[in-house]
């Protein structure tokens, strides 16, 4: 008699700490280390303004994943969320509109860290910075498809690494702030020197460096206890995101007058090296030290964002969306691996032949319509169901509100090409999902038959 062979499935190993570190992973990349000086050049010292908004917005948006991720803890994320409260048509666009952010965002990391590790290694050319851009990819990769308890443990060592030099930072930067006011009070003021004209712009920057809870859901069939240690991670995770940006950006643009900040790529180098001047410690080491912060914090990032857009890539393939490919597992490690191949080749690919700005803008925008649909999911989910989270029903119309100000503000300053680019992505994925919305006959299983 033949026995059955089950196919392989997903292990539930993750926990709450886990998906909080994850969340920090995902979010805290290279942006920390280089919004204080590109925002700084549109508003001044009132770039402090834009964190805070933002984190006000990042907050309330987690709060709707968190809430989303009580309701429907499957393996999806926002599309998830989106097919059961708008059925397989919005779920298969939102879906789409989420792989294409998180996959541009990937093609962001070795851009990032080809940059980072040229401040270090001044002679890096041409050839060996591609050498150590395949060579990331590679190690994320290799990470990824080892299966999704090694990911997450390296992915905690990594947020451990890349929160090194940045709470030493904050921490020597507020003794120096508070035992030299004089410094803080005259770099602060006059606080808004360039207008609030370039606020939208800035809030767009910015809000990339918050991107990242959109990518905790992915993994629901994979975390224990999901409806329990989702939200409880999500929450923890974006507070500790929130904490850690205003202060760091408080040292920053307290330590540096803002035209200096405007002029440099390497604003938190340059502010370190003034705090450690103060304290009459030597130059160059601040430098190199926030260098090697940068090469962790990205490696970090993308070891979080390739693992949870594999799942989305293995939620998507398993209904239709994408090649069957990205939803087979490994036979060993039971992760997507083929989709995890698919995934990094592809971005590092774009990596190699297009512009750091342009990604940014495309994953802003694909993202903000993310947000948007989720949190009116989130709204329609809680008449149908419950229970809801302390304060999710009163305040679950503010996140709608300030995505659609995201996706606009995104529009707004991007270029013709990249708006038109956008444009022909999103489209590009219309007629199948037309198509496979039509023959599905009604909203299928957005846990394509497995629920946690």
């Amino acid at each position: 008699m033949a026995t059955e062979t089950r196919p392989p499935s997903f292990r539930r190993e993750l926990t709450t700490v886990d998906v909080a570190g994850l969340l920090v992973g995902a979010t805290i990349g290279a942006d920390i280390y280089v919004v204080s000086g590109l925002g700084s050049g549109l508003l001044g010292p009132a770039l402090l303004a834009a964190w805070i908004i933002d984190g006000v917005l990042a907050a309330l948006i987690a709060l709707c994943f968190a809430q989303c991720a009580v309701l429907c803890p499957r393996v999806g994320g926002a599309y998830a969320y989106a097919r059961e409260a708008f059925g397989p048509t919005v779920g298969y666009l939102v879906g789409w509109a989420l792989y294409l952010a998180q996959w541009t965002t990937l093609a962001v990391f070795p851009i990032a860290f080809i940059r980072y590790l040229g401040y270090l290694v001044p002679s890096l050319n041409g050839g060996l910075a591609i050498l150590a851009a395949v060579l990331l990819v590679t190690l994320i990769t290799a990470t990824n498809v080892a299966g999704v308890r090694t990911a997450g443990t390296t992915n905690n060592l990594l947020v451990l690494g890349k929160l090194a030099p940045l709470l030493p930072l904050v921490l020597v930067g507020m003794v120096a702030l508070l035992s030299h006011p004089d410094l803080a009070a005259a770099n602060l003021s006059p606080f808004a020197p360039l207008g609030w004209t370039g606020l939208p712009a800035a809030l767009v920057l910015v809000y990339f460096a918050y991107m990242g809870v959109e990518l905790v859901g992915l993994p629901a069939e994979e975390v224990r206890d999901a409806s329990r240690a989702l939200p409880r991670g999500i929450l923890l995770g974006a507070a500790l995101v929130t904490a850690i940006y205003l202060l760091v950006n408080l040292v920053v643009i307290g330590a540096v007058p803002w035209p200096a900040l405007a002029a440099t790529q390497t604003p938190l180098a340059m502010a370190a090296e003034a705090l450690l001047a103060v304290l009459g410690l030597p130059d160059g080491i601040a430098g190199r030290v926030m260098a090697l912060g940068a090469l962790l914090s990205i490696t970090g990032a993308a070891e979080a964002v390739a693992l949870g857009t594999a799942r989305l890539g293995y939620a998507l393939a398993r209904d239709g969306l994408l090649p069957s490919l990205f939803a087979k597992l490994h036979p060993r490690f039971g992760t997507p691996y083929l989709g995890l191949l698919a995934q990094n080749t592809t971005a590092l690919a774009l990596a190699l032949v297009g512009s750091l700005t342009s990604l940014i803008s495309l994953a802003v925008l694909f993202t903000g319509l993310v947000y948007l649909v989720t949190a009116l999911a989130t709204v329609r989910l809680l008449h149908r169901t419950g229970p809801a989270l302390p304060g999710v029903r009163i305040l679950s119309p503010l996140p709608a509100l300030g995505s659609f100000a995201l996706v606009v503000s995104a529009v707004l300053s991007m270029g013709r090409d990249t708006l038109a680019l956008a444009i022909g992505l999103l489209g590009l994925a219309l007629p199948l999902v037309l198509a496979r919305s039509r023959s599905a006959g009604q909203p299928p299983d957005s846990g394509g038959g497995r629920r946690v």
